[in-house]
């Protein structure tokens, strides 16, 4: 098959392909005589139906689904010998009318749009950028908080007769009248509470005075720091259409008492959370969550570096791209009816990440960055961990996780994401040698606040784009 090449546009090109007779000829023969085999035609034993019925009946679709195919072939072998750098896919050129029949055959031609890739220069680099990173400070404050979680981690529970501050009490609850007798079709639940929802005042003195097995009587709305329809739900398990008739006077009675005994800090708690003998003092455990905990703070910061990093090359790089022919990939491809307003209104951000692609690919194949499915296997294992330990579950071998992962690695929609994320990564990690990162330092409560305010602010825009 013959494919001449023409320029029609900027990155936009046509490729006129000549099919003839012998390029498809004893392929729809193969193919007809399949369907004789294989077809269930009233009148005819299965496999007996004679030829020319065949061809009449399906001679015409088989016909252009076999020159599609011979279309298909020569086309990428085509790019791929000319070593073409394609956008989208080929498209039919909308002019065009083929009539295909199966009676009649002849050499076909068919003309094929093709975008092309631009040639990239990322002269925003040449400049060595300079980028601020927060580095937030790991004072001392930060450094017990962190001890102190983790000695409740791998502290135990105990079941004592008293209640403390941060205690989970178990009680019994009973909708009493005035005199303490029970009400007659009042409520009753057994819950729990931490007892750092108690209201301070008279009520929770009493609560806190309790050991097991005693009791108090109580107005229930007044005794805790919430709501009244959060006491009701969570409290008293009552529905909402049955709160009108509760009452507020309510009998506790102390069932159980669990606290959390926080581990001590000695060279058994080393070594169950470090390993044997590899920590052997405070001083040398707090140099080491010191360090991981700035590791830890430094990639979280620098996610914010790469991001402007990227909008800065995205929005500063030059790219040209055939955009006609784009957006009409884009109605094609889309599964979906799309309007040439709606094509319009998103090629924009289309547009960006389509320059962010190209910049990706440019610097994958110069440094020929690759994924292999073990570094995706690799990253769906560090996903499940996470998953785990927001569990309380600690560090489990490969085996496992790869288990827990299987339900990920079966998701073709996982795969391709969790490769773009990986192939991106391995370029932006690539790219901070030409940049100049100057560290601000900053306290975790500012940064908190200012992630909390951005957040938020990024909430209601995304709300009043819905609107």
């Amino acid at each position: 098959m013959e494919i001449v090449r023409e320029n029609i546009g900027t990155l936009n090109d046509k490729l006129i392909c000549k099919v003839e007779i012998n390029d498809y000829s004893e392929k729809v023969d193969k193919a007809l005589k399949g369907y004789a085999k294989k077809v269930d035609i009233k009148g005819f034993r299965k496999g007996m139906v004679p030829a020319g019925v065949i061809k009449k009946m399906y001679g015409n679709s088989v016909l252009a689904e076999e020159v599609n195919n011979v279309l298909n072939d020569a086309i990428y072998k085509y790019i791929e010998d000319n070593k073409l750098e394609i956008l989208g896919q080929p498209l039919p050129l909308e002019s065009q009318k083929v009539e295909l029949e199966i009676n009649t055959p002849t050499d076909y031609t068919f003309a094929y749009e093709i975008g092309l890739q631009p040639a990239v220069e990322l002269t925003h680099l040449a400049s060595k950028p300079v980028y601020d990173q927060e580095a937030i400070i790991i004072d001392d404050k930060l450094l017990n908080e962190e001890i102190e979680h983790m000695q409740k981690r791998h502290g135990k529970n105990e079941s004592p007769d008293d209640i403390q501050d941060n205690d989970i009490i178990y009680v019994e609850l009973v909708e009493v009248n005035a005199d303490g007798t029970s009400k007659e079709n009042g409520v009753t639940n057994s819950t729990s509470f931490n007892s750092d929802i108690l209201k301070a005042g008279e009520d929770k003195n009493k609560i806190l005075a309790l050991k097991k097995g005693d009791s108090v009587v109580l107005h229930i709305f007044d005794a805790f720091e919430r709501e009244r329809d959060s006491v009701l739900k969570h409290i008293l398990n009552v529905k909402a259409e049955e709160a009108e008739t509760v009452g507020d006077t309510f009998k506790m009675t102390l069932s159980n008492v669990n606290r959390l005994v926080p581990a001590v800090l000695n060279q058994e708690f080393f070594d169950v959370v470090y390993g044997a003998g590899v920590i052997n003092s405070e001083a040398e455990m707090r140099a080491r969550i010191t360090e991981e905990l700035k590791a830890y703070f430094a990639k979280q910061t620098e996610v914010k570096v790469m991001q402007a990093l990227a909008k800065d090359l995205i929005e500063k790089t030059a790219v040209a791209l055939p955009t006609e022919f784009l957006k009409r990939w884009i109605k094609v491809s889309n599964e979906k009816e799309i309007s040439e307003e709606q094509i319009d209104k998103d090629f924009p951000a289309f547009e960006k990440e389509l320059k962010w692609s190209i910049i990706i690919g440019k610097i994958s194949k110069e440094q020929s960055f690759t994924v292999e499915m073990e570094d995706i296997k690799q990253r769906t294992r560090e996903i499940v961990q996470n998953q785990l330990m927001q569990y309380g579950m600690g560090a489990m071998p490969n085996e496992q996780l790869d288990n827990f992962g299987q339900r990920y690695m079966d998701d073709k929609r996982h795969i391709q994401k969790t490769h773009e994320i990986l192939l991106e990564e391995k370029v932006l990690n690539h790219l901070k040698q030409f940049i100049v990162i100057n560290e601000k330092p900053i306290s975790l409560e500012a940064y908190s606040q200012r992630a909390q305010s951005e957040h938020a602010e990024h909430d209601h825009e995304g709300h009043d784009h819905e609107h």
